[in-house]
Formats: structure tokens, C-alpha cells, sequence
């Protein structure tokens, strides 16, 4: 006599006597009075085991039901509202497209819960803070520059230190951490280092500074010194945001791109 199981949704499933029913699902469903049940029982222990481990998802597909893709090396769910096998992610690494199912929907992370760092080739959104300060530009120079040099567009690449004072071809300052990072696939901090181009960065002054002064460069190759104040408006690389008051060269902050 047939007797009647259901899904966990309520659907009910009529299992024939005397057989091994594999039409309806991934696995045999057993009849009353089956021969070799053993075998089967065996068999789809087995399935459920591997997850249906093959490199073709399996048929007779259920809501729910795991494959793993020995192919891709990945763990399946089937969706049964779209008829598809969504891939799950296990562990660090992902094989495939992370898309959301709603736009606008979802957060990464939250004010209390946040990633340590998140690396990708490109972004595509709206940026609403940065760690640090200034906006830089890897260009390419002619010689090893340091932290806080200042450079001039010229040399035999595109930037060189300055040499002259109070040079009107004063172009930026090499960034220590930069705020946002432009032509990033440029090179290397060594070939191509981050010249800063606005906003808070430090920078070699040689000489007392005081707050607010303006800087342009000194005759020392890369390195800055306090404006006399009768300078050309071209010669400013910023205005110092603190005192110096030591005559060797030494770093102070300045927020450059201000004249």
C-alpha cells in the first residue's frame, strides 16, 4: 500500500509500494516492501553526503537542496523561485559575482562593525570620508624623493626636487599617506611617488615657520623655507599650520595648493 510523506512547504509525496521512486527528487524514495532497500538506503546516504558531488548539478532538484560543483570547487543551493543553484560563500574566497538581490538595499559593515581594509581594482560610488588628508597623483620622477620633499614639474621625467628659492616652478609636495589616491597604476612609490596636490600634508622646511606663514621653496633641493612675504603669488606651495622654531631642516603641516 502507497503511503503519503510531505515537504516542509506541506506539499505531499505519494511513495508507491515495492519501489525505489527516483523521479521526483535527487534520491530514491523507498516503497514498502522494497527489494534491496539496503542498497538504496546505502546509496543515498552516500548523495547527501557529498553534497550530489559532480561536476553536472543534480536532477529532480528540491528548494534547498546542496550540490556541490566538484568542477568550480563550490557549494550550491538550489532556488527553486528562479530555477537556478546559487553559489554560498564559504570561507575567505569567492567565485563569482557578489550582487545584491535589491538595489539600494544593504550595508557593508556598519559604525561599530567595520572591515579592517577592502582592496579592488575599481570603485564606483560616492566617497564620503578619507582616513587622511591630502589628494595626491603618482607622476613619475628622476630620483628616489622622501616624504615632504618639495618637487617642481621638470628633470628628466615629470617631477624633480626643487633646487632654486623661492621658484615659481614650485609644483607639489611628496604626500606621506595619502587622503585620495589619483593615476594609483601609474607605478611604484619609488618610480612614481604621490606628489600632493591639495590639502594637509607634511613638508621639509628649513628655518623658523609660524602659523599660517606662507612657504615657498629654499636653495636646499627640496625642501621649504618661510615666504618674506614679497613673493610672487606663483611661488607659494601652501601656509604652515604650526610653528617651527629651530633652524635646521625639519617636518611641519602645511596644507598645500593654498596661496
Amino acid at each position: 500500500m502507497a503511503y503519503n510523506i510531505e515537504k516542509s512547504n506541506g506539499d505531499p509525496i505519494v511513495v508507491a509500494d515495492g519501489t525505489a521512486d527516483t523521479s521526483q527528487f535527487s534520491i530514491a524514495l523507498l516503497g514498502k516492501n522494497t527489494v534491496g532497500y539496503g542498497d538504496e538506503i546505502a546509496q543515498n546516504s552516500i548523495r547527501m553526503l557529498e553534497n550530489f558531488a559532480n561536476d553536472a548539478a543534480p536532477a529532480n532538484q528540491t528548494d534547498g537542496q546542496l550540490w556541490y560543483n566538484s568542477n568550480t570547487k563550490s557549494l550550491n543551493v538550489y532556488n527553486s523561485g528562479d530555477l537556478s543553484w546559487d553559489e554560498l560563500m564559504i570561507g575567505s574566497s569567492i567565485k563569482g559575482d557578489l550582487i545584491p538581490d535589491t538595489d539600494l538595499a544593504y550595508t557593508v559593515g556598519d559604525a561599530t562593525h567595520r572591515f579592517t581594509e577592502m582592496w579592488a581594482t575599481t570603485f564606483n560610488g560616492t566617497a564620503t570620508s578619507a582616513q587622511y588628508a591630502d589628494l595626491a597623483e603618482r607622476y613619475e620622477a628622476d630620483a628616489p624623493l622622501e616624504a615632504g620633499d618639495v618637487v617642481m614639474i621638470g628633470g628628466a621625467k615629470e617631477v624633480t626636487k626643487t633646487t632654486e628659492a623661492k621658484s615659481t616652478e614650485v609644483f607639489g609636495i611628496v604626500s606621506t599617506a595619502p587622503g585620495l589616491m589619483l593615476n594609483s597604476e601609474a607605478g611604484d612609490d619609488t618610480t612614481h611617488p604621490y606628489i600632493a596636490l591639495a590639502g594637509r600634508v607634511p613638508v621639509k622646511v628649513i628655518g623658523p615657520v609660524s602659523k599660517g606663514q606662507r612657504l615657498v621653496a629654499s636653495n636646499i633641493a627640496g625642501v621649504a623655507m618661510a615666504s618674506s612675504g614679497l613673493d610672487a603669488a606663483l611661488a607659494i606651495i601652501g601656509r604652515a599650520l604650526e610653528d617651527k622654531t629651530t633652524d635646521e631642516v625639519g617636518k611641519i603641516e602645511a596644507v598645500v595648493g593654498v596661496k
